[in-house]
């Protein structure tokens, strides 16, 4: 068969049934495995970090009702979001070499870094003040989020000092 490069777009693909030998077909499954392989780490090491999951229902049914309150799925699982997306960008914006980066962003890059403690080393983490500079409201229903996430395990929060809270 003719190189990718070679065929024109104009002209429809041929296909011409050759025999394969069964060792080269064993050889071309391997073959096709490890790329599949290949592509699913690539993704993986795409997304980066895994971040929060989301909750589903039947785990917020099992947070007691006085943790919960009032708040819904929707909303819990609608700061996981926010929170996920706040994370992600700390971290890209950390990936990034610093010539790539404006002086606003090295400022950030700076606080983050000077943000680390011993009880936040070999974690991914944010601090009270990087969510509310994304822009996440500070009310009842961060707060209970924060509580019914704690409660499912899926955040750790630590005194950072200076006033400060980590959620790990």
């Amino acid at each position: 068969l003719p190189p990718a490069s070679a065929a024109s777009s104009s002209s429809p693909a041929v296909s011409a049934a050759v025999p394969v030998p069964p060792a080269a077909a064993a050889a071309s499954e391997v073959a096709v495995a490890e790329v599949r392989e290949a592509v699913v780490v690539v993704e993986e090491e795409e997304e980066g970090m895994g971040g929060v999951a989301e909750v589903t229902e039947e785990e917020l049914e099992s947070v007691p009702q006085y943790t919960k309150g009032r708040i819904t799925l929707e909303k819990v699982n609608g700061f996981v979001r926010a929170f996920d997306g706040v994370l992600k960008e700390k971290y890209r914006l950390l990936g990034k070499p610093y010539q790539q980066l404006s002086s606003k962003q090295m400022d950030r890059v700076k606080d983050f870094d000077a943000s680390n403690s011993i009880e936040t080393e070999g974690f991914y983490f944010l601090h009270d003040d990087d969510l509310k500079s994304a822009g996440i409201r500070m009310d009842t229903v961060y707060k209970t989020s924060i509580t019914v996430l704690r409660f499912l395990n899926r955040l750790r929060e630590t005194g950072g000092g200076m006033g400060k809270r980590s959620y790990l």
